[in-house]
């Protein structure tokens, strides 16, 4: 008995918080499930994935409750957003309130917006090369390959490493590797070129570029400018000048039947990479 009364209190808080509860499915961009728990004379706005498919993807990414404002006419909206696993499907639940009237507009907005959006950028950040990190390719991949499959466009995904790179560590020490590290990514970053492009680093010395709407001969020839300059170019640590070269395999996939995974792009990014490897390193594969 106490558990029950324990659910009912938690439905009369939730009843009084909320004019609607949806669940939304960011993969098929559809509305899986929707809950109009009390009607207004002002209703809530319809359902629209794409108004907000940016604020739904962050949500997944980070993995962490967020919120926002929106003015809709004259009703001030807030949507919780959290995601959630039903059976074995990730969906994102979006608990909309009217608080018209209730708060200062113009703070709270400003605020959360300026605390959300810090709070992602951090989340999805590499902290040592300000590049994107492992988190943020595990969840925008995903969503770049059925972008791409979407509107027949195709995509190239190349993968980089430094050679050598051990010896650097050894002869200089790891905080010159550090420094290394992020000279390099500074040139990766010089080379997004497009708002829809990105790089990351996957890990270690490793780093990921992904490039949409970019054929295989594209891809090679961007990747063979950053391993040129690379090559020509002397860090200089204090009173270290280091020189080093990059390796990259690249992998274009322009037929998306069947839809390709992440961990088949892997696969065939970790072979291009390894054969460059194999054939001298300093190459492009």
């Amino acid at each position: 008995m106490k558990n029950h009364r324990k659910e009912l209190m938690q439905l009369k808080t939730i009843n009084k918080l909320f004019e609607c509860i949806r669940l939304v499915d960011i993969e098929s961009e559809t509305l899986y499930a929707e809950y109009q728990i009390r009607k207004s004379l002002n209703p809530i706005p319809t359902f629209d994935f794409q108004i907000r498919q940016e604020l739904y993807h962050k949500c997944m990414a980070s993995d962490t409750t967020m919120y926002w404002m929106e003015q809709e006419g004259r009703l001030l909206l807030l949507f919780t957003m959290l995601p959630v696993e039903i059976g074995k499907r990730k969906l994102i639940m979006e608990c909309i309130a009217n608080v018209t009237g209730k708060i200062d507009i113009n703070r709270l907005i400003g605020k959360s917006s300026a605390l959300l959006e810090n709070a992602y950028r951090l989340s999805v950040t590499d902290e040592l090369t300000g590049l994107y990190n492992r988190r943020y390719i595990n969840q925008m991949l995903p969503h770049v390959i059925k972008n791409c499959a979407k509107h027949e466009i195709p995509l190239s995904v190349l993968f980089t490493d430094l050679d050598y790179f051990k010896k650097t560590n050894d002869s200089y020490g790891h905080v010159a590797g550090d420094y290394l590290l992020y000279e390099f990514a500074m040139e990766l970053k010089k080379d997004i070129k497009k708002s829809t492009d990105w790089a990351a680093r996957y890990g270690g010395d490793e780093f990921l570029l992904c490039l949409v709407g970019t054929d295989n001969q594209t891809a090679k020839k961007r990747a063979e400018e950053i391993r040129k300059a690379i090559e020509d170019k002397t860090f200089r640590y204090h009173e270290h000048e280091i020189k080093t070269t990059c390796s990259f395999g690249i992998y274009t996939i322009e037929n998306f039947t069947p839809l390709p995974t992440c961990d088949s792009i892997f696969r065939e990014i970790d072979k291009k990479l390894y054969e460059a490897k194999r054939e001298g390193r300093n190459t492009v594969r």
